[in-house]
């Protein structure tokens, strides 16, 4: 799941078919999105290394907010909901 919401992030970031309409977008933030897997294999850790990953997250008075981490975790959060349930059925 881990790895799905990494390729999901770095999808939405995308500038043509993410959410990365506006034109700012130049591919950092997308570049600088890792995966870690650690506690043999039960962990998952999603980091983004750019300055400026909040501002496109979140937005700021002078530019809308494109989000792609936050719809990336919902999506996965569902996908592996939906899998946790699969297993113990």
């Amino acid at each position: 799941s881990g790895a799905q919401m990494s390729d999901l992030t770095k999808t939405f970031m995308q500038p043509t078919g993410g959410v990365y309409t506006k034109g700012y977008a130049k591919g950092n933030n997308q570049r600088s999105t890792n995966v870690e897997i650690i506690d043999n294999g039960m962990t998952a850790k999603q980091t983004t290394n750019s300055d400026h990953i909040g501002y496109t997250e979140y937005g700021t008075r002078f530019m809308q907010a494109e989000p792609a981490i936050k719809p990336a975790f919902d999506r996965t959060k569902v996908n592996f909901k939906n899998d946790l349930n699969n297993l113990v059925k």
